[in-house]
């Protein structure tokens, strides 16, 4: 078992997809990958795959981190290609490195995100004082 870390590009046409349904695509494009992951044992058994924390809804991003603990001795390039070539418009995986068996959790490392805020600016004379 070998645990990779990996980059994903969150774009414009799933700036509107949940927390869940993000993970959610994620583990059908490992699925549809064919991708022999680790399980979780129990009752009710999920792939174990950690993701770095939610994004607003609206939000897309340039690299959103996960890990994922996988069965296989594949290459990390063949894994990257074959995510690619199932994934959804919109999600691209960036890049990934495979990592030792004890790590840090990834929320424990990302203490920061930077952000950057578009839109239209218009020439509005708003009298601030009447809206208080």
């Amino acid at each position: 078992m070998k645990k990779l870390r990996l980059a994903l590009h969150k774009g414009e046409e799933l700036r509107f997809l949940s927390h869940l349904d993000f993970a959610q695509a994620v583990e059908r494009m490992i699925r549809r990958a064919e991708i022999k992951m680790a399980y979780s044992e129990g009752f009710n058994p999920h792939m174990k795959i950690s993701f770095s924390s939610a994004l607003a809804l609206g939000v897309t991003a340039e690299a959103e981190y996960i890990d994922m603990d996988v069965l296989e001795d594949d290459s990390l390039e063949s894994i990257m290609a074959r995510l690619n070539a199932v994934a959804p418009r919109g999600l691209e995986v960036l890049g990934g490195k495979v990592m030792p068996d004890k790590v840090k959790k990834m929320m424990a490392i990302c203490n920061y995100a930077i952000y950057e805020v578009t839109g239209p600016v218009t020439e509005q004379n708003v009298d601030w004082d009447s809206l208080l």
